[in-house]
């Protein structure tokens, strides 16, 4: 980053993958809650599709795997969007002339 020092620079990008991974995997976490919440009796006529085109033989085991797939993605765009949001390059000091 123009400005600013490499060390400053290492710092705040690895604040903003440690801020994107920390999201994704609290996410992950809450899709799998989701997807024991759910349980293996709740309707899941929606994924049948994919059941039958991949045989698919736990479709309880599939359904839970999706959501936690699918909401890891979405806490890494929330993630992203945190990082950008409160991790900002600091400001060049100006030298006195």
């Amino acid at each position: 980053m123009p400005g600013q020092s490499r060390s400053e620079t290492l710092r705040q990008i690895a604040a903003s993958f440690a801020v994107i991974l920390t999201c994704a995997f609290l996410a992950g976490l809450l899709g799998y809650g989701y997807g024991l919440w759910r349980g293996p009796k709740a309707d899941y006529a929606g994924w049948m599709w994919a059941t039958h085109e991949l045989d698919v033989m736990d479709i309880y085991a599939f359904a839970r795997v999706a959501y936690i797939h699918n909401a890891g993605y979405l806490g890494g765009l929330l993630g992203l969007l945190v990082a950008f949001i409160v991790i900002r390059p600091s400001k060049p000091h100006q030298k006195n002339m």
